[in-house]
């Protein structure tokens, strides 16, 4: 997934969705980015609490413009690691 500084998808391919259990008719290209995180909050990956709240905490990480490494493991089990590089214009490329 490849999103700009603000925050906008420009790219992404389909075995990101299929990995991540994003249905195909939600997510397309100029979406924003917040899409995922919600997509992934209502569907209860990042644990309980209210979904506004828990979305404002991936958007503040995302602000900070951090490259970090992040492992989760899918409700069906499989565990993925991936990569968010942040490039000092403030675009992030996560793999």
């Amino acid at each position: 997934c490849h999103a700009y500084r603000q925050q906008v998808v420009v790219a992404y391919n389909l075995r990101l969705l299929e990995l991540c259990s994003f249905p195909n008719n939600k997510f397309s290209r100029g979406i924003s980015w917040i899409e995922f995180p919600r997509y992934n909050t209502e569907n209860c990956e990042y644990g309980a609490g209210k979904i506004e709240d828990l979305v404002a905490v991936r958007m503040d990480l995302a602000h900070q413009n951090i490259s970090h490494i992040r492992e989760c493991v899918r409700p069906n089990g499989n565990v993925l690691e991936t990569f968010n590089n942040m490039a000092d214009d403030g675009e992030c490329v996560t793999a």
